[in-house]
């Protein structure tokens, strides 16, 4: 659903004047009608058009990334001092 078509659906909904005619109130009602779902609506469509394509794109980042980078040395980390005294 494309964010324009929403606005109107909800606009619709709710016409001009009518009580949670703002932005905070429109979100309170709609929590308290509809529960924390309502703000998941329609979002099931882009996770799964978007998530292999996100997959993918961070695997070939860090595939080339090891490719690509020079190994990195690291100096062994210093010898702790016990918290307890010997």
């Amino acid at each position: 659903m494309q964010p324009s078509t929403a606005l109107g659906a909800l606009r619709r909904r709710l016409p001009e004047g009518a009580p949670g005619a703002r932005a905070r109130a429109r979100r309170r009602r709609a929590r308290r009608e509809e529960g924390a779902l309502a703000f998941w609506k329609g979002n099931s469509a882009n996770v799964v058009r978007i998530f292999p394509y996100s997959a993918a794109q961070l695997m070939s980042n860090d595939y080339y990334k090891r490719l690509l980078a020079p190994p990195v040395r690291r100096a062994p980390p210093p010898a702790q001092a016990s918290a307890a005294p010997p």
